[in-house]
């Protein structure tokens, strides 16, 4: 197009047209194409987003079964039950690493407004409730089995008390 209008072809003023035309229609399937691409982008983001959730949030119903175990009531191997008490609530300490990006990413995500944002703020409450009922079990179940383990050496305290006792009552 450029060398016919330099050419002085005829009808250069139609062909310059049709090229400011052609390029200005360029212009444009290229800007909604950007469009799309940011529009996917953000889609992406909030999936991803929306995944990891949903990943900690299994994870999370997962050990809210295991905190919600009862097996305190047991006295039988309470020396174990504390120990693998202990590496539950290291877990669950590693895990709030997780639970915080998840939560800085949806912060930013909202305050870049997003247009998710909505979704997004009530999945970042979710999580977070869920996260605080699992924390709450899981100390719950992490005092009982102190009471438990305490009132196992109570219990064995008295039970040396009352052997003493007998010795002393049968001299």
């Amino acid at each position: 197009a450029d060398k016919l209008i330099k050419a002085k072809h005829e009808q250069s003023d139609y062909i310059d047209r049709r090229r400011a035309d052609v390029l200005q229609r360029r212009r444009n399937v290229y800007a909604l194409a950007a469009q799309r691409k940011a529009k996917l982008e953000a889609a992406l983001v909030y999936q991803n987003l929306k995944r990891q959730a949903d990943e900690l949030s299994a994870w999370i119903g997962d050990k809210k079964r295991i905190a919600s175990d009862d097996s305190y009531k047991d006295p039988n191997g309470l020396d174990r039950k504390l120990l693998k008490h202990e590496a539950f609530m290291a877990e669950l300490n590693a895990n709030a690493a997780q639970l915080h990006a998840i939560n800085d990413r949806g912060e930013k995500l909202i305050g870049q407004k997003h247009h998710e944002s909505s979704n997004i703020a009530r999945i970042l409450k979710n999580l977070n409730s869920e996260w605080d009922a699992l924390v709450r079990l899981a100390k719950e179940r992490g005092d009982k089995l102190k009471q438990a383990d305490d009132r196992k050496v109570i219990m064995k305290m008295i039970d040396d008390a009352n052997l003493k006792l007998d010795d002393i009552e049968r001299q």
